[in-house]
């Protein structure tokens, strides 16, 4: 039988666009929110080892990320619209889904759609060229690193 891991792994490097959705479901099903924790620690990871041009400001949302979730429906929108790129910018549109996803599972909607945006993330994150080039080790790295922690 395949491994959630050995399957995202083929699908990775098959460029298939839903690569990540067993490594969130595996992560979800044996612990509720740890898919969050991981894609917010591939977040960082990446910053630290592409060191994009807006790094800092990437980092400072990092950080209100951690603490984010109590606020209204209305005040989480508008973080997202803040966060949002204007133009393409795989770090952003990623750290927009994590806060969306942040915010549901503080209201307990941890359903597919919480699912769904960290799904989107990490697909964001994978098509970058610079973990593209590193096969999408940094993603599967943390992935095995949490998988191990939870057991």
């Amino acid at each position: 039988m395949t491994t959630p891991l050995a399957q995202a792994k083929a699908e990775y490097a098959e460029r298939a666009d839903f690569w990540p959705a067993g490594l969130v479901m595996a992560l979800e099903t044996a612990t509720p929110h740890s898919g969050l924790v991981w894609v917010i620690e591939c977040v960082e990871a990446l910053v630290d080892l592409l060191q994009p041009e807006n790094a800092d400001q990437l980092q400072q949302w990092i950080d209100q990320l951690e603490a984010f979730g109590g606020e209204t429906e209305e005040a989480a929108e508008e973080k997202v619209r803040q966060i949002w790129p204007p133009t393409h910018d795989p770090f952003r549109i990623a750290l927009a889904n994590l806060f969306a996803a942040a915010w549901k599972l503080s209201h307990d909607i941890s359903g597919s759609t919480y699912r769904s945006l960290l799904i989107n993330a990490l697909r964001e994150l994978g098509a970058m060229p610079g973990c593209r080039a590193l096969g999408g080790a940094p993603i599967f790295e943390l992935f095995e690193q949490l998988e191990g922690r939870q057991r």
